[in-house]
């Protein structure tokens, strides 16, 4: 700490700013991050070794986020005060709109962040909770929950058709799939293809259906593979009626 500070006060800490080359959600992961500023394939790495070893250059690398830096800042000043970032945005005509970020109590739960955004929870709405396309489904009676880990919500229409929303889910992610591992590059594909044939005849092909499942939760290289299915699973079980 006391290293750190002489460097920042003495003006020799060089601080460089990379800017990803496209939009990714496989991105965010912290190995991906590095091999994104080493100017590599925007992919996971194999773990072990891991960032704190063996990082950016092989140097051993601290990977976190802005909220992180943020916090870590005010714990440092005697400053924290027990708060998380939360993200709000409403779904409509397949854009994600009037997008909101507040600073609110870390022991907030869904419902009460929604009535600080102003938002007071409807039969008329389902919500999506944690991890943007890949966060869990609720209907309006399941919001009285604190967030697991990720504090963002999505607003969706409840008469907003099903086959719509699910394809969309499904094609995000074989869009976002960056490739590198089998289950998640062939799973999303296979997945995406069950659920056009599913809303195609009525018919879903649950054998083949669950196989996809199991090998994407559990094969998968990185979470973006394992969370996947975790919206439409979550919306049959929650808000399908």
């Amino acid at each position: 700490s006391k290293k750190l500070n002489a460097l920042i006060s003495e003006k020799k800490l060089n601080i460089e700013l990379y800017a990803k080359p496209w939009h990714d959600y496989v991105g965010g992961e912290e190995t991906a991050v590095i091999n994104s500023m080493l100017g590599h394939r925007v992919e996971p790495s194999i773990k072990p070794p891991y960032p704190t070893t063996h990082g950016f250059e092989n140097y051993p690398t601290l990977v976190n986020n802005c909220e992180t830096f943020y916090a870590v800042s005010q714990i440092k000043n005697n400053e924290y005060s027990n708060t998380r970032f939360y993200c709000y945005s409403e779904f409509t005509n397949e854009e994600y709109l009037n997008q909101k970020v507040l600073e609110l109590p870390i022991d907030t739960s869904v419902k009460s962040a929604l009535l600080e955004f102003n938002h007071t929870p409807s039969d008329e709405c389902f919500y999506q909770v944690g991890g943007g396309a890949a966060g869990t489904c609720y209907n309006f009676k399941q919001l009285n929950r604190k967030f697991n880990s990720l504090t963002s919500i999505v607003i969706y229409p409840q008469n907003l058709p099903e086959k719509d929303i699910i394809l969309h889910w499904a094609n995000y992610f074989v869009n976002e799939s960056c490739g590198q591992c089998v289950p998640c590059r062939e799973g999303t594909y296979r997945l995406c293809e069950l659920l056009e044939k599913y809303y195609a005849t009525n018919k879903l092909d649950k054998k083949n259906f669950d196989d996809v499942i199991f090998s994407l939760q559990n094969t998968s290289l990185c979470p973006v593979g394992q969370i996947s299915a975790n919206a439409i699973l979550s919306y049959w079980k929650n808000v399908k009626k």
